[in-house]
């Protein structure tokens, strides 16, 4: 009896307007973010925000930057100063931030029109069989378009540089993407370039859910509601940041 009393005193302490002159307890004071997070109020809710590195809704969990690897080009990354902060260490030829400009230094442009390599590989573009001649001298164009066949799939280059197709299937590169359609799927399509599953609050602006990101069923948050997708959670938790994704009961 007497814990079931207890129980219920936290429980006014916690959600309850101010009762007999009881006084709320301050919500900083019980949320306790961990790691360096800094507690923040908004309205009668708080939450932490945390230190590059941390994530949760007490910065309870400790998250990697390298993972998944934000490096192109087969790049390694490498994370400094304790975990807060990571870099890209690039290939011999490749450079930029996330390693995603090759040889020469040129930025070449992602519209695929392919071209054959002397080295039997399907290059995006003439501009990117340029680019990787200058780590091979003796690299040529063959011909124009992709490279002879090996049944319905042509060589492609082993470069990541995804692209979203209409299936919601994220490819390594717009020629893999082209084999999947003139092997299995004729109907295939470009739907855009990048991961189909890719979200940040930054470059979703202003916060639209692809077909893709509207895949994934009903979600429950921790706010009480239902979203039809966890894309719909996520618009929300970018104008709120202490909503976050709960079990649906």
């Amino acid at each position: 009896m007497a814990s079931q009393w207890l129980n219920c005193y936290i429980a006014v302490l916690l959600f309850a307007t101010p009762i007999f002159g009881i006084e709320l307890a301050n919500i900083c004071d019980l949320l306790q973010c961990e790691n360096g997070g800094t507690c923040l109020t908004d309205g009668d809710d708080g939450y932490c925000e945390c230190l590059p590195g941390y994530s949760g809704y007490r910065c309870e969990h400790d998250t990697n930057l390298c993972e998944p690897n934000p490096c192109y080009n087969s790049g390694k990354c490498i994370l400094e100063n304790g975990g807060t902060d990571r870099r890209c260490l690039c290939r011999a030829g490749f450079f930029g931030t996330n390693c995603e400009r090759g040889p020469c230094g040129k930025e070449c442009s992602t519209k695929y029109q392919p071209v054959c390599g002397s080295d039997g590989y399907t290059y995006q573009n003439g501009c990117e069989l340029e680019k990787a001649s200058c780590l091979d001298n003796s690299l040529i164009c063959a011909s124009l378009g992709e490279c002879a066949s090996n049944g319905c799939r042509c060589k492609c280059m082993p470069i990541k540089d995804p692209v979203c197709g209409t299936d919601c299937i994220t490819y390594d590169n717009e020629c893999e993407l082209n084999n999947a359609r003139k092997c299995s799927n004729p109907s295939l399509r470009k739907s855009y370039h990048g991961d189909c599953r890719a979200f940040t609050c930054g470059l979703r602006k202003p916060y639209k859910c692809n077909t893709c990101l509207r895949l994934t069923g009903e979600v429950c948050g921790s706010d009480g509601q239902r979203y039809s997708s966890e894309c719909q959670l996520r618009v929300k938790a970018c104008r709120r940041k202490s909503l976050h994704m709960i079990a649906c009961k």
